[in-house]
């Protein structure tokens, strides 16, 4: 063997593991690992060495040509279990190029029979999976309606109000009525029932900032006028938005617009309170549960069609704080049923 003890070292322990398993291939980390030195080094000085440790060529050959003493590997006798090996792995070679032709042979065959044996009855399944296609375009097609009659109808409900404060005016300021409070709260469920049939993220991130843009445009329709004061309730599935809405108290007696909004990202709150003309103070309100049973409890009762990758983002939610640069901040604690 020569004198280099890891040279050794790799050849050894090429030989002994196509002694024992010679149809799976060694990997030149396993042989640097056994001869403590890296890659780097193989490539170097024992690049000569790879065809044998990958299997591509006999290990046999390196004695059988005089390249390396077999003394130190093998007594005398044993020049038998060399030959059987390289034997073996020339009869593996040589299968697994027959094989390749074999499975080439096989694949053209396979397409020359698809392509013959069309008949009536895979006529038939074309035609019952083009109108599959057909049906899943019609959902799709109604989900889309149903989405625009929803919005239709809230900014029917919108203009309505919108109305009712034109005609009331500084009347109403001046009134002991209640303070007046209008609830936005857009439809993502369209966007979450398309996003767990097709599991596409990017269009899920495009369906969803469409929403929150025509949101913010409803928000902008109220805010025409300075009195009006924004509260951005900030939905992370575990309270219900409508009771919020419900249990709502201010000491202002200005128009109150509270906004549902399922963001999860300081940078993307700030963006979308820019965004909101003219320029007023926004207060956001975040609901805060450190109980697994209360989120697991909510969500199972009013969030069932939220899918998972959107909870996980609500549950990441880092919770800003006033020195993010926010107006007002509150977080209030959600218990069950709220």
């Amino acid at each position: 063997m020569s004198n280099n003890p890891k040279r050794t070292k790799i050849i050894i322990a090429t030989f002994e593991h196509y002694l024992s398993d010679y149809q799976n291939k060694l990997l030149i980390s396993d042989v640097c690992s056994l001869a403590e030195f890296s890659r780097q080094s193989f490539h170097r000085y024992h690049k000569d060495l790879k065809a044998y440790v990958e299997g591509k060529k006999p290990i046999g050959e390196l004695f059988s040509e005089g390249k390396e003493s077999i003394g130190e590997l093998l007594r005398e006798e044993s020049l038998s279990i060399v030959n059987a090996i390289t034997v073996a792995q020339q009869t593996i070679m040589s299968l697994k190029n027959r094989l390749d032709c074999i499975e080439n042979v096989h694949d053209k065959e396979l397409e020359k029979l698809e392509f013959k044996f069309i008949t009536t009855l895979m006529n038939n399944d074309i035609t019952y999976n083009n109108t599959d296609e057909i049906r899943l375009t019609l959902e799709k097609q109604a989900l889309h309606n149903q989405k625009l009659l929803t919005e239709n109808n809230s900014l029917s409900n919108e203009l309505t109000l919108l109305k009712s404060r034109e005609f009331s005016g500084s009347m109403k300021e001046n009134s002991n009525e209640s303070v007046e409070i209008i609830d936005i709260d857009p439809t993502f469920d369209p966007v979450y029932k398309d996003f767990t049939a097709t599991g596409d993220i990017d269009n899920f991130e495009d369906q969803k900032d469409k929403t929150l843009e025509s949101t913010l445009k409803r928000v902008n329709k109220f805010t025409q006028s300075n009195d009006t004061e924004v509260i951005l309730f900030i939905d992370r599935f575990i309270s219900d938005f409508k009771k919020f809405v419900g249990t709502f108290t201010t000491n202002s007696t200005k128009p109150q617009v509270i906004v549902r909004l399922p963001l999860f990202s300081k940078l993307e709150l700030k963006m979308f309170i820019r965004k909101i003309k003219p320029v007023r103070p926004v207060s956001v309100y975040i609901p805060y549960t450190d109980s697994e049973a209360v989120r697991a409890a909510q969500r199972k009762f009013m969030y069932r069609n939220v899918p998972e990758y959107e909870l996980t983002n609500a549950d990441k939610y880092i919770i800003p704080n006033v020195t993010d640069g926010f107006e007002k901040l509150v977080v209030f604690k959600v218990f069950q049923g709220d």
